[in-house]
């Protein structure tokens, strides 16, 4: 039987919370959506802090789909497929973004555990909460 290792429950949800928990100590009114999924990229734990646009929701999913698909962060994962000239299409996954806030989680061995999506904000503030989980996690 082969084992993986991946993140749990209890982790995925610790990780959603340290990120609301950071977005409302900056007193940033602005609503996030925040997606957490395991090293497969299935959704393990999800929130909204706020009625923001019903959009980020999916993008925070697609987000961490794709860090934990390609076990790579968003943002890099756009500029390596610029740099090859190739396009998110070209890799035959309509769930993979490149939109930045995408981060993956790595575990005690080095391997991707799952990932973290936030969106809402601008990239870089997305990518900064969304680091703010991986923390938590440890990866």
């Amino acid at each position: 039987m082969h084992s993986r290792e991946t993140i749990g429950l209890e982790e995925a949800r610790g990780a959603l919370d340290a990120i609301l928990a950071a977005h409302a100590e900056a007193a940033d009114e602005r609503p996030i959506a925040v997606a957490v999924v395991d090293d497969a990229g299935e959704l393990l734990a999800f929130a909204r802090s706020g009625p923001g646009n019903p959009l980020s929701g999916s993008v925070a999913i697609a987000k961490a789909y794709s860090a934990a698909r390609t076990r790579s962060e968003t943002a890099e994962l756009g500029a390596r497929l610029a740099q090859m000239g190739v396009g998110i299409g070209d890799l035959a996954d309509a769930r993979l973004t490149t939109l930045q806030g995408g981060v993956p989680l790595h575990g005690a061995t080095g391997a991707c555990v799952g990932a973290i999506g936030v969106s809402g904000l601008a990239a870089t503030e997305d990518e900064a909460l969304a680091r703010r989980g991986v923390v938590f996690v440890g990866g």
